[in-house]
């Protein structure tokens, strides 16, 4: 609703116009820049663009939120491959089990790689939140389980 409060009635080009002056991170994979601002105009733009491309690992988790701002994140950060590590990729918050997540990741223009042989079983993370630490449960993931993992990707 803020968004469409923001943008009014626009249309076309101005629409486009508005999104490039008010949201320049989400054109910095645009194929149609030079066709709605001066080059110079595009060129001030890109300091909100992160166009690193040097290959680098993040980690993100989605916990506190929505699928647009999980979204807004890859996309500011220039995010071009997402590895869902989930060994159970279903999850009760809208957008994030795995069929409409991937078909969200794909629309924003990056790949989806699902690799459930990097997950922790629900098993070992069963009652986390009560007795077992997340670091005993980490320190358990990293010396006996992620060793043993025949490493494939099921997309």
């Amino acid at each position: 609703m803020k968004f469409k409060s923001q943008i009014g009635d626009l249309r076309g080009d101005k629409l486009v116009k508005k999104i490039y002056r008010d949201f320049p991170q989400y054109t910095s994979r645009s194929k149609i820049a030079g066709r709605h601002g001066a080059r110079g105009a595009i060129n001030q733009l890109q300091f909100a663009w992160n166009t690193d491309t040097k290959p680098a690992v993040f980690s993100i988790g989605y916990e506190g939120l929505t699928i647009d701002s999980f979204l807004n994140k890859l996309i500011a950060n220039n995010i071009t491959v997402v590895v869902d590590v989930r060994n159970n990729p279903q999850s009760m918050k809208y957008g994030f089990s795995k069929k409409s997540f991937k078909q969200y990741i794909e629309s924003a223009g990056m790949k989806y790689i699902h690799t459930p042989e990097l997950g922790i079983p629900s098993t070992m993370r069963k009652g986390l939140g009560e007795s077992v630490s997340h670091k005993t449960l980490f320190k358990a993931y990293e010396s006996k389980l992620l060793p043993n993992r025949n490493l494939k990707s099921n997309n």
